[in-house]
């Protein structure tokens, strides 16, 4: 603790009570373009001016902050804060010490009065050369290039699977099959568990993808007809195409574009050979398949084709040579599992704390760097 004395010869200017706003930040213009390092806060402090030095203390506690000979200050500048009056004192090595208050203006009296000049920042710092900003182009451009890498990555992840957690055994589309759900085996079958109106399920074994994607969540369709309050209706397209078609040899670039809207559509639609030769059509979340084969798929309906694009897929296979029944699609979709309100919030979270996860190891490894060699 350090208390303000007047030194022999000293003549006090003036002194009160001042808020102390720290900023580590220095004016060479040499801070990080990517991400400054700026540490503010503020403190309450009680301020004392003479004709020989500055010094700053916290108040209460008396700790000292800094004291600074007149010769080694280059002067101070004033400004304002969201609109309350600012002194900044400067040093001529560079650093800066502002206080933010109303008392401010009367620190700035006492700084003249001592002999100290009023300058201003932007007249010491040199402009930035051509040079540097061509230095300075490539980090911000990649900055700028990673930041929407990382919305688009976060936009593609494959979150489905989440809303399947805990999920339990039973009867329903899109649940594990629970005991009584019995396999289907033959073409034959299908007629049965149709009158039955009896669930059914398939081995994971021998699935071949086929060439159409469906919308997750059914909210995001575009196909919504709104009435005006005259006598025409008018139709809006806002949203996505219920189904998407893909590719039947997709290349790099076409499986790069499937993964970046992979979290918009699900490319679920397989042929799953039967024992007696013939394929039946299964409709199920891609996401099963994320972590492996798995041990068994989920429950299923049985139900005709009701899309011209599911039909137009389904013919499109047949003509490749697959005996496959073009009526029936054994769909195993948990359908609304998928909410635009939920999907928003989940990828915005996972998407700020990847940031924070990011700025935390750059600070760290920045701090790391500025620590002394031992």
């Amino acid at each position: 603790m350090a208390k303000f004395q007047l030194l022999p010869g000293e003549t006090l200017i003036g002194e009160g009570h001042m808020t102390y706003r720290h900023e580590y930040l220095n004016y060479t213009g040499k801070s990080d373009s990517l991400a400054p390092a700026i540490h503010r806060t503020t403190e309450s402090t009680k301020v004392y001016v003479t004709n020989r030095r500055v010094f700053c203390a916290h108040f209460p506690a008396g700790m000292e902050y800094f004291q600074w000979p007149l010769e080694e200050l280059r002067g101070y500048q004033q400004g304002t804060h969201l609109k309350i009056p600012s002194v900044t004192i400067l040093t001529r090595d560079g650093g800066q010490f502002e206080f933010c208050c109303v008392q401010a203006k009367e620190l700035a009296r006492w700084l003249k009065q001592a002999g100290l000049p009023q300058v201003n920042i932007d007249s010491i710092v040199p402009p930035m050369s051509s040079a540097e900003k061509a230095r300075r182009l490539p980090g911000r451009i990649a900055f700028y290039l990673l930041a929407i890498l990382s919305i688009l990555v976060v936009l593609a992840l494959p979150t489905s699977w989440v809303y399947d957690l805990g999920l339990k055994a039973g009867t329903e589309q899109g649940q594990r099959p629970g005991a009584s759900v019995q396999t289907l085996q033959t073409a034959s079958d299908i007629f049965t568990f149709i009158q039955a109106g009896q669930p059914a399920t398939v081995s994971p074994e021998g699935l071949i993808p086929c060439p159409l994607a469906r919308l997750r969540d059914s909210e995001q369709s575009n196909r919504r007809i709104h009435y005006s309050s005259g006598r025409r209706s008018s139709r809006t397209f806002q949203g996505f195409d219920d189904y998407r078609v893909l590719p039947r040899d997709p290349g790099v670039l076409d499986r790069l574009w499937q993964l970046l809207w992979g979290g918009t559509y699900n490319s679920g639609y397989y042929l799953k050979p039967l024992e007696d030769g013939t394929y039946l059509c299964l409709y199920l979340d891609d996401c099963a398949f994320l972590f492996g084969e798995p041990e068994e798929l989920y429950t299923g309906r049985l139900r005709s084709v009701d899309a011209p694009e599911e039909a137009r897929m389904l013919s499109d296979m047949e003509a490749e040579g697959y005996d496959v029944d073009t009526m029936f699609i054994l769909d195993m979709y948990r359908h609304g599992k998928v909410s635009q309100f939920t999907e928003i919030l989940l990828r915005g979270g996972i998407w700020f704390a990847g940031a924070f996860i990011a700025a935390f190891l750059h600070v760290s490894i920045k701090d790391r760097k500025k620590q002394p060699a031992q």
